[in-house]
């Protein structure tokens, strides 16, 4: 991913988590009796929510699946490069081609200036996260300290409930409050001036601290603060820590309630403890902020406040779906990422303001066996182009080998079909057939007509002569998914004579469906030639097309004065360097580079 991707996912994870955080405290208003223990449960899965809206976002954003923008085909149409495994699900949008430098917005200026600015802030944000995780390292050293600076006592009570930890207790003249210190086995150290306290107040601190312990809250608190740390930019992360470490404090407040059954004692005890704590430097948050002091006690003398120590299930797990779906929807939105133009202008120079003329999904797992009749079903509607046909075909097959599934709409011109035409379409009624006759097959289709729409199944019939016409090249013999294949993205073995005609080795049968899907036509084929290189193999010219450059984008970047070699544009592409990210250069008087400039630039971030 990108500099500019990640400040952009960052940016979207910040704002999802507040709206997650807000709502949830919203939600938990209707709620004000619910148990401490349910609060967390639910603020906990607010954390996780608001963690994994950067990982959803970035799904949504980056997909693992290969997309490859296609330039217009000879219907006016575009395909795309099918994969090998994975799965892809595309629109692909088609126009007219780009005829010289394209126009710099104000808003595309802005997106340039802001993109130098993108590495820097997360260089630190990064700084300041080692920063906050060496200030931890201190913490951690501290808290060893302390642990070798207590007096190891007995256990002061006999009657304690069981702890499922190796545990000891530990008395401290120096401590103001009591508190757990960890890594290791827990220790429960008790300020010196706390044991002269009358036993029962003594035994209600000890139970609050024995839930920590049972909890394992020195284990937890630890990896928080270290979560705390890293994503230290992530006020929605950081509020939701901050109510969780509230709660933990009352969860054990219940506890200790439980065992006791007198809350106005163990208030006295909390308040006595807090007040004895404001004057001592180091105490710890829960009993030196008198917010959090006042909130436990009220929390306290409450009787009507649900104390359960396990949380209610089922507003838990309508709190983890509302979240989910929160997180999963909010992943759709994003903030406009300034910081990295270059992959929304590179889309756009392959779209522009252009009518969608072909949807396109591919899925596939494994590589299922090829029927030996392939079958599919169809849909066919009329199309805004004149003299053409809206035709939707899909294909699924499934073995144990692994699983396929197409589906493509495209406008398709009356030439190709037999049986069927624009102008019928519209008065045809009842049941019908047709035929789709191109290069490398046909597709007979049966099935039914009304009101302007057709719909039924096909049959797919690989063309003997184009197979014969592969064979005389030398290419091979293609299996009858690689003719299905290069059928529903017409290849014409046309196509190959420019290839032959220009000294590019003959392809593989694999090369030349992946050419087919590219959409690496003629137009290509002789535009790319005439680029100087070293060699010229069918190989690098699938670099090429697969990376989504197409003829205009050749003619656009020679119009700026660049004349990259066929290996040079293949660097570009990978690097992403586009006509609009030149454009976006020139603006920012970058006007004196060359091919070399661009690509180092383009490594740096720029």
């Amino acid at each position: 991913m990108s500099a500019g991707a990640l400040f952009g996912t960052a940016l979207d994870a910040i704002w999802q988590g507040i709206l997650v955080c807000t709502l949830v405290a919203a939600g938990l208003r209707f709620a004000p009796r619910s148990s401490a223990a349910t609060r967390s449960a639910i603020w906990s899965a607010a954390l996780v929510a608001c963690l994994a809206a950067a990982f959803v976002d970035v799904a949504v954003r980056h997909p693992s699946t290969v997309v490859v923008p296609m330039a217009a085909s000879r219907h006016g149409s575009a395909d795309a490069a099918r994969p090998h495994g994975g799965s892809v699900s595309r629109e692909v949008r088609i126009g007219p081609s780009v005829s010289g430098p394209p126009k710099i917005s104000p808003a595309e200026r802005i997106a340039a200036l802001a993109s130098r600015a993108v590495r820097p802030i997360l260089l630190f944000v990064l700084l300041i996260a080692v920063a906050r995780c060496g200030m931890l390292t201190f913490e951690v050293l501290a808290v060893l300290r302390a642990r070798r600076l207590v007096t190891h006592i007995e256990t002061p009570f006999d009657d304690l409930p069981p702890v499922r930890r190796r545990y000891a207790f530990a008395s401290s003249a120096t401590a103001a409050t009591p508190h757990v210190l960890g890594f290791g086995p827990p220790l429960v150290v008790l300020p010196s001036a706390l044991l002269d306290q009358p036993r029962e107040r003594v035994r209600s601190v000890v139970l609050h601290e024995l839930a920590h312990v049972r909890r394992y809250d020195d284990v937890r608190g630890a990896l928080e603060a270290l979560l705390a740390a890293v994503v230290w930019w992530d006020p929605g992360v950081r509020f939701a820590l901050g109510r969780i470490a509230r709660l933990r404090e009352r969860i054990c407040d219940d506890a200790a309630i439980e065992a006791t059954r007198d809350r106005l004692g163990y208030a006295t005890v909390l308040a006595d403890i807090a007040r004895s704590a404001v004057a001592t430097v180091g105490a710890v948050p829960c009993f030196s902020r008198r917010d959090m002091v006042l909130e436990r006690v009220r929390a306290i003398l409450d009787a009507s406040v649900d104390r359960a120590s396990r949380p209610d299930r089922k507003l838990v797990a309508g709190a983890v779906l509302v979240t989910a779906l929160l997180v999963t929807t909010t992943a759709r939105f994003h903030v406009p990422v300034l910081a990295d133009p270059v992959s929304v202008s590179s889309s756009m120079s392959q779209a522009g303001d252009r009518d969608s003329d072909i949807d396109m999904h591919f899925n596939s797992s494994g590589t299922p066996e090829a029927p030996a009749v392939i079958r599919g079903t169809w849909k066919l509607a009329s199309c805004a182009s004149v003299g053409k046909l809206r035709l939707g075909v899909a294909f699924a097959a499934q073995s144990a080998a692994g699983s396929e599934s197409w589906n493509e709409t495209a406008c398709v011109p009356d030439a190709e079909f037999r049986g069927i035409s624009a102008a019928a379409l519209a008065s045809a009624a009842g049941e019908a057939s047709f035929s789709v006759v191109r290069s490398a097959g046909t597709f007979d289709a049966t099935g039914h007509f009304g009101d302007g729409r057709g719909a039924g199944t096909y049959a797919f019939s690989p063309s003997a002569g184009f197979l014969a016409r592969i064979r005389a090249l030398g290419i091979g013999t293609l299996t009858n998914d690689q003719l299905f294949a290069l059928t529903i993205a017409d290849f014409q073995d046309s196509e190959l004579d420019a290839l032959a005609a220009h000294g590019y080795a003959k392809p593989t049968p694999d090369e030349l469906v992946r050419l087919a899907y590219v959409d690496a036509n003629q137009t290509f084929v002789l535009k790319a030639i005439e680029l100087p290189a070293k060699t010229k193999t069918v190989s690098q010219l699938l670099m090429l097309a697969e990376r989504g450059i197409r003829a205009d984008d050749i003619t656009a970047i020679e119009t700026y004065g660049y004349h990259p070699t066929l290996e040079q544009f293949i660097r570009l592409a990978d690097f992403g360097v586009r006509p609009p990210y030149i454009a976006r250069l020139r603006a920012s008087g970058y006007t004196d580079t060359n091919v070399d400039d661009l690509i180092k630039l383009r490594e740096l971030g720029g």
